[in-house]
């Protein structure tokens, strides 16, 4: 993943995971284009659902999260 992309992606989870309510993919994508970023992907969108569902409050990568989760690190429940 690019240094770009990195950015969006945490950009993205902080613009995701902060405020009174959830913000949309197009919502989270219209910020990321004024900060000069490129957009986050559907997979990513669903990837922030998954984050808050097991209550991680910081970004954290697909793959580290699905290593996380595989090591018994996060609850399984809602995987």
């Amino acid at each position: 993943m690019s240094r770009q992309n990195q950015a969006a992606a945490r950009l993205g989870w902080q613009i995701f995971s902060t405020g009174d309510r959830v913000a949309t993919r197009d919502e989270i994508n219209e910020e990321l284009q004024v900060a000069e970023l490129p957009p986050i992907s559907e997979r990513m969108f669903d990837h922030y659902h998954r984050l808050e569902r097991h209550g991680v409050h910081e970004y954290m990568p697909i793959n580290e999260f699905d290593i996380s989760l595989k090591n018994g690190l996060l609850d399984r429940r809602s995987a």
